[in-house]
């Protein structure tokens, strides 16, 4: 039997990606903070199916070696400058007060402490708390053909997706033979990096990520000292063919499991244990269903693991390394059950050893060197820029005064910026649709309407602020509120962005779209409840 061998998967997001959390209320889907093992091996396989076209994959051979218990396909955690995330250890507590560390493995209670939760990695003595950027975006349900025609929901429903940011980087790996990891590597990665397209709405501006798999790699060997060892849970642990009911009993398969596949005497330290369940399920695309529920040990269950029969040695760890690589218990394909060593580290009560929030890593200057990648940049800029613009845009609809009986006006208004096609001339071409509409009809209704007193924003007419860029109501605003320090700066001066060349653009045509649309809506609302 081949060596069990590993390759880094690393996933950048392209655009926000919404990665739905178990746990979330009815109008808001959270996403969760890392990418699953069982999410990259459905994306990987239908890549694979699809570059094949491969109909049937059960006739496949090689779909079915890589794919069907060959490979390992890992979570995907955080990836910083520093390092990158896992679960922490549940057995990690602090102090209220001092934020002083005890690991409750090796450390006896003490009163005043409360759980160390979430993501983050040991660097020496210093313990490192790993979070990701997220955002939240508004969306308006639009499920019939007369609502999408239409623009607006029938019903007024709404829902929020929370998103992992876009430029971001996660890390996870492929375990299996070298020569399953080389055939993975020919069939999906000979070109270079992969587009996927991950999680919720990934048909429309959601999901789209980049996927490389790194070099063959030898499986890490773990550290101890004599006859016991702490395992943690790098990911969920599933029983293999039964229920999760007691954590010390699955943990005990588990001891006997390594101790098969080691060929050495391994118990379970039942007094050494600190975990928790979690429930599991997830939607398989290829069903068009979702798979049933099932308890796991919770990634972060921490546990302690015992050699009978003399010390821990460099050939023991060996093997106990590829025991480990292999997966315990239940769906090992999917990335389930990856155990790995823990060993009591020098921060343990010392105050100073929790540092501050990373986060993952973000498109860096250096590596911006071609005119697409630039554009491209640029555009994720313009993107967060326009988020922001819309929500300007809301907020100055409902200063406006004077709305009463407007309805048709914001309508004519909205119709004068035409498609959203050649934005860089939006501006110009609003203003010439505008005179066109106006010039030598004092008389109309929209010419005495853009002068009115009594239709105001921010104390001045509509007219008044088309006239005069220094009016409109986006300027002076600070829409770089993210780009604000200076290596921020050196990253927008590199893609060559200028927010001065956008004002005209893409900014006014987002802002002006968005604020007649938001006024056309009260001006309705205000006609039926007078």
């Amino acid at each position: 039997m081949q060596a069990m061998k590993m390759a880094k998967l690393t996933v950048r997001t392209e655009t926000p990606v919404v990665l739905a959390a178990q746990q979330h209320a009815g109008v808001m889907t959270a996403s969760q903070e890392y990418f699953s093992g069982s999410l990259l091996r459905g994306a990987l396989a239908s890549l694979y199916l699809r570059r094949n076209h491969s109909e049937h994959p059960e006739k496949d051979e090689l779909f079915r070696r890589m794919f069907l218990g060959g490979l390992r396909f890992v979570d995907a955690y955080p990836q910083t400058d520093k390092g990158t995330a896992f679960p922490l250890p549940l057995s990690l507590v602090k102090d209220k007060i001092t934020k002083k560390v005890r690991d409750m493995l090796y450390d006896e209670f003490a009163p005043g402490f409360k759980s160390l939760k979430g993501l983050g990695f040991n660097q020496g003595d210093a313990l490192y708390i790993v979070a990701v950027h997220k955002d939240v975006a508004l969306h308006m349900s639009r499920r019939s053909v007369n609502e999408r025609i239409s623009g607006k929901s029938e019903q007024g429903n709404i829902y929020n997706y929370e998103s992992l940011r876009a430029g971001q980087y996660f890390e996870g790996s492929v375990i299996g033979s070298e020569d399953d990891l080389r055939l993975l590597r020919e069939k999906l990665f000979a070109g270079g990096g992969l587009t996927a397209y991950l999680g919720r709405s990934r048909y429309t501006e959601y999901g789209k990520t980049e996927l490389s798999l790194g070099e063959i790699q030898d499986i890490p060997v773990p550290e101890a000292d004599g006859q016991v060892l702490a395992l943690r849970c790098q990911t969920p642990l599933l029983r293999a063919g039964g229920l999760l009911t007691d954590a010390c009993a699955l943990l005990r398969e588990v001891a006997a499991e390594l101790s098969a596949g080691t060929g050495l005497p391994l118990s379970l330290e039942a007094d050494k244990i600190s975990a928790a369940q979690v429930q599991l399920d997830n939607f398989v695309g290829a069903w068009q269903m979702r798979r049933p529920r099932q308890n796991a040990l919770q990634a972060g269950s921490v546990f302690m693991l015992r050699l009978e029969e003399g010390n821990w040695n460099a050939e023991n760890l060996q093997k106990l390394a590829q025991a480990l690589a292999a997966g315990c218990g239940d769906r090992c394909d999917e990335g389930f059950g990856q155990l790995r060593a823990w060993a009591r580290y020098g921060f343990a009560e010392r105050k100073d050893c929790l540092q501050g929030e990373l986060y993952p890593d973000q498109l860096s200057v250096q590596e911006i060197r071609t005119p697409e990648v630039r554009r491209r940049a640029a555009g994720i800029v313009l993107r967060h820029i326009s988020r922001q613009i819309r929500s300007l845009a809301y907020e100055d609809s409902q200063r406006l005064q004077g709305i009463e009986g407007k309805t048709h006006l914001f309508s004519e208004l909205e119709s004068l910026l035409g498609p959203r096609e050649d934005l860089e001339g939006a501006k110009k071409r609003f203003l010439y649709n505008l005179r066109n509409r106006t010039e030598g009809k004092e008389q109309s209704v929209l010419t005495k309407a853009l002068k009115s007193p009594g239709l105001l924003l921010y104390g001045r007419s509509l007219g008044t602020i088309f006239e005069d860029d220094r009016n409109m109501p986006y300027v002076g605003r600070d829409l770089l509120a993210e780009f604000a320090d200076g290596n921020a700066q050196d990253f927008l001066r590199e893609i060559g962005f200028s927010l001065e060349e956008q004002t005209g653009g893409t900014i006014f045509y987002d802002y002006w779209l968005w604020f007649f649309r938001h006024a056309r809506k009260r001006a309705a609302l205000s006609r039926k409840e007078g």
